[in-house]
């Protein structure tokens, strides 16, 4: 079967060095008729300095030549771009050479005198090669151009490889390699899944809420986009008077303690109802929002700390398993309250129950809001103003 020259080598431009000019000469004729234009050298200095200027799709070069032989220019302009294309001319067929060649990582060599079938196998099949590899390139350019335009932070990853990422992704987590690594530093896992997941990230001292979400660009390309949802976030799980979170957060976090070791604290503003009634509700807002500040300043960034009613709030300490440690949080909370201004009220004091328990399932959840529960009421029977523990 008679082999022809693929037409998309039509497209591509060929740098060919050969110092003999005869065989240049006649070669040239082939060459101009394959490729849209082919750059001449007569040595291997010249064809570098030919590289260099126009970067060409594929090199076809002699391999004796003066000044710089043919295996040297292929190691130079390999070293500049080591996937350039580059098939050697020899009339040698001895080991030594094609071991260089091979360890240059040439795509081929073609013994002279040149065979017709035998050249166009060769260019036919670096273009089909480099056809696939533009065809990605613009790809990737068009899906740049698209990453670019989104206001949500996108990547483009491929295994653990991260090919793409656009500049929000950058401004917003930094420029990381690996999905391994952004892993690691941003303190998330990324589960692939159709369901979009929700994770806080803390940056610069700050944890934001972001929406992560999957998709397959192709079999082996994965888009990943972090959609920041702090502000809506917020509003949907933050109570509105006192910027606690609220029953609705509660509710999302709860089936995440299931397999850890947790503490519950529950407080509740002691004679709230007749500070109400002598200074009106304003002012027991105003109370409300006090306290909440209080309990916010003094405890750390990762504690949870919810509105879980009327007057009643709870704090989920972030790793405290033991009993002791959450009675001393609870112990430092009721002394920061009792001595703290609370404007137009003379005095605002809070009860306290505290219990830990291991949670295996939901029914440990709610028996450990019971046991908190009856700590409470055990603080308020006896006395108030009280921490007590179950």
């Amino acid at each position: 079967m008679k082999i022809k020259p693929n037409d998309y080598l039509k497209k591509l431009t060929c740098l060919y060095v050969e110092d003999d000019d005869s065989v240049r000469e006649s070669f040239l004729v082939i060459l101009n008729k394959i490729f849209k234009e082919v750059y001449i050298a007569k040595n291997g200095k010249e064809g570098l300095e030919l590289y260099k200027k126009h970067n060409p799709d594929i090199i076809l070069s002699d391999i004796k030549m003066p000044q710089m032989d043919g295996l040297e220019m292929a190691k130079e302009i390999k070293s500049i771009n080591p996937d350039a294309y580059i098939i050697l001319l020899t009339a040698f067929t001895d080991i030594e050479f094609l071991k260089q060649a091979i360890d240059l990582g040439v795509e081929g060599y073609i013994t002279k005198p040149v065979d017709k079938k035998k050249l166009y196998q060769k260019l036919n099949f670096l273009a089909e090669i480099i056809k696939h590899k533009k065809e990605a390139e613009e790809n990737l350019q068009l899906l740049n151009k698209i990453f670019e335009e989104q206001t949500d932070a996108v990547i483009l990853a491929k295994d653990n490889d991260i090919k793409l990422k656009n500049s929000t992704f950058i401004n917003e987590f930094g420029d990381y390699k690996t999905l391994d690594d952004l892993e690691e530093n941003l303190k998330i896992d990324l589960i692939f899944d159709e369901k979009p997941s929700i994770v806080n990230i803390e940056l610069d001292n700050k944890v934001k809420t972001y929406e992560i979400s999957y998709k397959n660009a192709d079999k082996n390309h994965k888009i990943i986009t972090f959609k920041n949802i702090s502000e809506i976030n917020k509003k949907i799980y933050t109570d509105e008077l006192t910027k606690a979170y609220n029953r609705k957060y509660l509710k999302e976090l709860l089936p995440k303690l299931i397999n850890k070791k947790v503490c519950f604290i529950i407080l509740d503003i002691d004679n709230f109802k007749q500070i109400n009634d002598k200074n009106g509700h304003l002012v027991g807002d105003i109370v409300l929002q006090i306290l909440a500040e209080i309990i916010k300043e003094n405890l750390r960034k990762d504690d949870i700390f919810i509105r879980w009613g009327g007057e009643e709030f709870l704090i989920i300490p972030n790793n405290v398993e033991d009993i002791n440690t959450a009675e001393k949080i609870a112990e430092n909370l009721r002394e920061k309250i009792e001595h703290s201004n609370f404007m137009e009220v003379d005095k605002v004091t809070c009860s306290f129950g505290v219990s830990c328990k291991q949670i295996s399932s939901q029914d440990d959840i709610k028996s450990l809001f019971k046991k908190a529960d009856s700590a409470l009421y055990l603080a308020k029977q006896h006395g108030k103003n009280q921490v007590k523990v179950i």
